[in-house]
C-alpha cells in the first residue's frame, strides 16, 4: 500500500519485502533509523525517515517526494547512507554497549533508556545510588579499554 501524507512526502507502507534501512525494527533499542535512497528505473528517491508502525506492524519508509514510479510488486534498489550508518555503529553503538557492560559489571546498573544518533548518544542507567563519580569512573574504564584494544587517543 502506498499512502501520501499531508506534508507531500511519500509513505511506503509495508511495500518493501526486505528491510534494508535499519537492520531490524527502525528505532529499536534507541538506535536511529537509516536513511539513503530507493532507485527505480534510474529515478532516485531520498529516504528521509524509516519507522515501525506498531499498530499495523509495517515498516514505513518516508521519501522526500510526492510523485513516484514505485509500484507494489515491482522492484527497487535500496542504497543506505553508509557513511552515516558506519559513523553510528563504529563510534557510538559499540561504545554504548561496552559502557553498558561496565556499568552492569562494576555498578549493577542496567540501561533504562537511551538513544543513538549520528553525532551523539546517551543512555540512562539505574545505579543503586546516583553519584557522578560512578559515571566518571565508568567512562575512564571505557577509555582505558578502547585505548588498549584500538590504540586510540581520547580527546576530551
Amino acid at each position: 500500500m502506498i499512502v501520501i501524507s499531508k506534508s507531500s512526502m511519500l509513505l511506503l507502507k509495508g511495500l518493501l519485502e526486505k528491510r534494508l534501512f535499519s537492520s531490524n525494527s527502525p528505532r529499536s533499542g534507541g538506535l536511529v533509523n537509516d536513511i539513503g535512497y530507493l532507485v527505480k528505473d534510474n529515478e532516485k528517491y531520498k529516504v528521509t525517515n524509516v519507522y515501525f508502525d506498531k499498530e499495523s506492524g509495517d515498516v514505513i519508509h518516508i521519501l522526500n517526494i510526492s510523485e513516484h514510479n514505485i509500484k507494489e510488486g515491482g522492484s527497487v534498489c535500496g542504497v543506505v547512507d553508509w557513511d552515516r550508518r558506519y559513523r553510528i555503529i563504529r563510534r557510538l553503538y559499540t561504545a554504548a554497549h561496552i559502557l553498558a557492560a561496565i556499568m552492569y559489571r562494576d555498578y549493577g546498573a542496567l540501561i533504562t533508556g537511551g538513544n543513538i544518533y549520528p553525532d551523539y548518544a546517551y543512555d540512562d542507567y539505574s545505579p543503586e545510588r546516583f553519584d557522578p563519580e560512578i559515571f566518571k569512573e565508568a567512562i575512564g574504564k571505557l577509555m582505558k579499554l578502547l585505548r588498549k584494544v584500538l590504540k586510540t587517543k581520547y580527546i576530551g
